[in-house]
């Protein structure tokens, strides 16, 4: 039976235990937490992607780099699926997305994922570890793929209280669900004030009496870890701060 790894990025994929592990490795190079993630078909879905993510983040070969590794995902039968994601945000709303492409599938799915280490993930993981990591990855239920693609689906309609509900159930055997979805909540604006992440960036940049990026950055990651992001993220809020 063919094995795939479906890694949460090319950072990743750089580091990956090849020689060790074996199977055909899928990448995401998406970030759905941030732009538009409703749209009425496929092909809609992917033209607002790529439109956003060249918006947010200059050019970018979405259709040649992105598209064909997420369509893989969806074409995968009587395999193993090894899911390598981590617990932050950024990380699970990923996840939910590539079990929305697996679901209902009926096939045998796996997850690993660094426990406690959301400042660093799999980035402070050297192969010794990621191999490691791997030999004690989670066998997940067609329940579980399924709920995970629920959350997915919850989230793409912005439905609060599905969200919620699902997190309640999937909380004894992935409590960092409710933490990445307490992230999400928190990162909205509400009564006129900031999202978390804006305002922490306000502070820090406050508290330091600075606008130098990769200061804030760094103090960033370190009070913020649960959201994963990525330098590109921060920035866009920075920037639109300042």
């Amino acid at each position: 039976m063919k094995t795939y790894h479906i890694l949460n990025g090319d950072a990743l994929k750089h580091q990956f235990p090849e020689g060790q592990i074996s199977g055909e490795l899928i990448v995401t190079r998406e970030c759905f937490v941030e732009g538009p993630v409703k749209a009425k078909n496929k092909e809609e879905f992917f033209q607002k992607r790529a439109e956003f993510i060249a918006e947010a983040y200059g050019d970018h070969n979405y259709e040649q780099e992105v598209i064909p590794e997420l369509s893989k995902i969806s074409q995968i039968k009587d395999s193993k699926v090894v899911l390598w994601f981590e617990e932050d945000l950024f990380c699970q709303i990923n996840l939910w997305f590539v079990c929305s492409q697996l679901y209902m599938n009926e096939i045998d799915v796996s997850l690993v994922c660094p426990e406690n280490s959301l400042q660093y993930g799999f980035g402070g993981f050297s192969k010794d570890e990621l191999v490691a990591a791997y030999q004690q990855r989670k066998s997940l239920s067609q329940i579980n793929v399924n709920q995970f693609a629920i959350l997915w689906f919850a989230y793409r309609n912005d439905d609060i209280e599905r969200l919620l509900k699902l997190a309640v159930q999937l909380h004894s055997d992935f409590p960092f669900v409710m933490k990445a979805i307490e992230a999400h909540f928190d990162r909205i604006p509400k009564d006129g004030k900031p999202g978390k992440p804006e305002q922490l960036i306000r502070d820090i940049m406050e508290e330091k009496s600075t606008k130098d990026f990769a200061t804030v950055f760094k103090e960033f990651n370190k009070r913020a870890s649960i959201y994963g992001f990525g330098d590109l993220q921060v920035k866009r809020i920075f920037d639109r701060i300042n």
